[in-house]
């Protein structure tokens, strides 16, 4: 099926023409074919797609052939196309490429959500999808990759990463097979009940990305609360303090915006008094916490801090940053120095 009607500005001649599709794909399935019957054609031709490129255009209209007919995840590119140095050099370095077009739509469903600023300009309902998706999946920085099932639940996010085109689909597939453990988790929690069943369902969620699991997967956490009423599993516990953590960083960052970091620094003090996070968790809030100790000019605290951070475990992650770290602010404090040395003279 080709017809420039798959792109049409009217939903219900969408949904018309959705329609007729998927009937004459239920006869391709029933006479053993498993290809989507879905050629989308002129629609994509209009938007400016080649043929050789293979992304969908329109999250919509991918969800309802998606699971129906092959059952295939989604990888959704957020990408501002002609100004995100990140999201052009992703696409030349692998998207573009011709050993990704050849892998890649074995794997996925390819949807691209573009927010270009060059002209031509998109259609008025386009951008108006674009913004409401990116709201949706909570999308603040580009390019955004994110995996989904065929459903549309993420399971993933990445976005740029250096090496080219077999790096990365390695990366792809590896990030797959979070939703194969989550999904074997969810069927082993079916055969469950109480805190075993409880337990099971938060190890089905353990892996996926934690913005994603208010949004996208509240029934699970209502079935856990269902089955461990008491929080035996602590699942409840830590669904809190996420929902915490969140609050802090909003209201310090608007704190500090305001000018006021103190008051933030008296918040982020208060969050580690109540919740004492520890290990890789601490460290992280008391990075955040240096940051606020330089936009309120107090370098020497930010540096004793430093110092702490690397204490907690100088082998994590945030422990191997904290010397280059402390070498950048005191390069700042060095050209500070001799800034204020030259305005004297």
């Amino acid at each position: 099926v080709a017809t420039k009607d798959t792109a049409h500005p009217d939903k219900k001649k969408r949904d018309a023409v959705f329609e007729y599709m998927k009937r004459c794909a239920d006869m391709q399935m029933e006479l053993g074919g498993r290809q989507l019957l879905v050629c989308w054609g002129g629609g994509l031709y209009e938007l400016g797609v080649t043929p050789e490129q293979s992304w969908l255009y329109m999250l919509e209209n991918v969800g309802r052939f998606a699971d129906w007919c092959l059952d295939k995840d989604l990888l959704v590119g957020f990408t501002g196309s002609d100004w995100c140095g990140f999201c052009i050099q992703l696409a030349e370095d692998v998207f573009n490429t011709a050993e990704f077009r050849r892998v890649a739509p074995e794997l996925f469903v390819l949807v691209e959500i573009d927010f270009p600023r060059e002209p031509p300009a998109l259609k008025e309902e386009t951008i108006r999808q674009n913004a409401a998706l990116a709201e949706k999946y909570g999308v603040q920085k580009y390019p955004a990759i994110i995996l989904m099932d065929p459903a549309g639940r993420p399971y993933a996010r990445t976005g740029y990463r250096p090496g080219g085109v077999e790096p990365y689909l390695a990366h792809l597939k590896e990030l797959r097979e979070v939703r194969l453990a989550r999904d074997q988790a969810l069927a082993a929690a079916e055969k469950l009940d109480g805190v075993d069943k409880a337990r099971t369902l938060a190890g089905a969620l353990e892996k996926l990305p934690e913005e994603d699991l208010e949004t996208f997967y509240a029934d699970l956490a209502m079935a856990i609360t269902e089955a461990d009423p008491d929080d035996e599993a602590g699942f409840q516990k830590a669904r809190e303090y996420r929902k915490a953590f969140k609050e802090l960083y909003r209201e310090a960052g608007a704190l500090v915006g305001s000018g006021d970091p103190k008051a933030a620094l008296r918040k982020v003090d208060a969050f580690l008094a109540k919740y004492d996070p520890q290990g890789a968790e601490r460290q992280k809030i008391l990075m955040g916490k240096v940051t606020v100790h330089m936009e309120d000019n107090n370098p020497a605290a930010a540096l004793a801090l430093l110092d702490e951070i690397k204490n907690l475990d100088p082998q994590s992650e945030i422990g191997r940053q904290v010397d280059q770290t402390k070498a950048e602010i005191t390069a700042y404090l060095n050209q500070e120095g001799s800034s204020e040395e030259g305005s004297s003279e």
